[in-house]
């Protein structure tokens, strides 16, 4: 199956075998592929070689990876869930629009002094202090995503003692501090999960994340907010209005 002696990586030989046995109907949607000892065995090779063709195959879509549970050929997949970003996009009122039912956790909050970045997107100097709030979110009781939150300390007085009243982020700060964000600017990039995000949105480290970063200002045009989001890619489908 793997030809030493042809020039072409390994990983892309058993990316074009798998994707050969799909199309023939060796496996076909919903099946479950060999374990990754399994694949290392069948190919004779390491398991990096082996990793590499999982990403790439489901990086093309052929396949999609869940945590705990193994690796599957696309078809039978999850339903992705179609996540508006517009200038006044709010997750809670989002997804209870679509007929879903959304849900947050914090998972912590502290003041820090703002690196150069964070301290940037907020038009603050850098070491200014800032209150990070990370926040995990459910669609329908499943991780979705995972949203790390800046706001300069200064315009949310007291927000760490009032988190547990946090459960749309939005209401909460219109309520406590008349603050009603409005977003400038959103980048996107998809990339893979580290340990600790793979683990808390329940994915492969081998699933890619689509990570939306955002700035939001306040009615008087002062950044109030910025906001690095890690969505889980194969659950979301990104629209982006212009309203």
């Amino acid at each position: 199956m793997i030809d030493k002696n042809s020039g072409i990586s390994y990983y892309r030989q058993m990316m074009e075998y798998i994707r050969k046995q799909v199309e023939d109907g060796v496996y076909k949607p919903g099946d479950r592929l060999p374990s990754e000892k399994e694949l290392c065995a069948i190919f004779h090779v390491n398991r990096h070689t082996v990793r590499q063709a999982m990403m790439g195959l489901a990086g093309c879509g052929l396949i999609y990876i869940e945590r705990g549970k193994g690796t599957f050929v696309a078809g039978n997949k999850p339903e992705l869930i179609d996540y508006k970003v517009s200038r006044r996009t709010r997750f809670t009122h989002n997804i209870m629009e679509v007929g879903l039912i959304p849900g947050a956790r914090v998972l912590c909050g502290m003041e820090v002094a703002a690196v150069e970045r964070v301290a940037g997107n907020l038009r603050l100097e850098t070491g200014a202090r800032v209150v990070l709030l990370e926040m995990l979110r459910f669609i329908n009781q499943e991780p979705f995503c995972i949203t790390t939150n800046y706001f300069p300390a200064h315009l949310t007085p007291g927000l760490l003692a009032k988190i547990d009243e946090i459960s749309s982020l939005y209401d909460f700060l219109d309520k406590h501090y008349g603050l009603r964000p409005t977003r400038t600017y959103s980048t996107f990039q998809a990339t893979f999960p580290g340990p600790d995000d793979a683990a808390t949105l329940e994915i492969s480290r081998n699933q890619p994340l689509l990570v939306v970063e955002s700035a939001m200002t306040g009615e008087d045009g002062t950044v109030i907010q910025y906001s690095v989001t890690r969505f889980r890619g194969d659950r979301s489908k990104i629209s982006v209005g212009f309203d």
